[in-house]
């Protein structure tokens, strides 16, 4: 599952130019990306990822439903 991570995190960065570090400033470079490289299947990725960082940071998913990653992202960094 780590060398996946990497995986990801490498192709993220050479095809955005997007670094991990960065994506808070840029969500949609993500969720862009994500889009491009998992088609259809990145609505799961995205479903999931979105279900972690609720559970993360107790953030209702009722609250948040319809609203996608990008903008999930935002309002977590904008409760801190």
């Amino acid at each position: 599952m780590e060398s996946c991570s990497r995986a990801i995190y490498y192709y993220l960065q050479m095809r955005t130019s997007l670094r991990l570090e960065d994506v808070a400033k840029k969500p949609e470079g993500l969720v862009g990306f994500l889009r491009e490289m998992f088609r259809a299947e990145a609505q799961v990725l995205e479903r999931r990822v979105s279900q972690e960082l609720c559970a993360e940071f107790g953030i209702n998913p009722g609250e948040i439903e319809g609203a996608d990653l990008a903008s999930l992202i935002k309002r977590i960094l904008s409760r801190e």
